[in-house]
């Protein structure tokens, strides 16, 4: 935007550059420590360039751990609620009990040891 200046962050070398313009930026490692809570149930979407291109037809449950159940949330556009996912431990995986997407979601469910 122009008139601000913008502060690299992504290669911690603070670099200034102005706003209002284009600039071709090398691109740095970022260090960065992602945990998941044994037991979550998190849901994954394909990549897209804003949220309202998500492809609902296809959304990964990543169920963490070796525990009997994962549990997690869930939101979908359309009402704006939190719903609760619960998945449980079943031969070979896990399963989704119930589905709160009530038909607006499809969901493959992958778990992570």
């Amino acid at each position: 935007m122009e008139g601000l200046e913008w502060l690299d962050q992504g290669t911690a070398s603070g670099e200034e550059h102005e706003g209002g313009r284009w600039h071709v930026l090398r691109a740095g490692e970022i260090p960065v420590v992602v945990l998941a809570r044994g037991g979550a149930a998190i849901p994954h979407a394909g990549l897209v360039q804003s949220t309202g291109q998500i492809y609902w037809g296809e959304i990964v449950l990543v169920a963490y751990g070796g525990g009997p159940f994962a549990q997690g949330l869930y939101c979908h556009p359309d009402d704006g609620r939190l719903w609760p996912l619960r998945l449980w431990r079943e031969a070979g995986g896990f399963a989704l009990r119930e589905n709160p997407s009530q038909g607006r979601a499809g969901w493959k469910i992958r778990a992570v040891p």
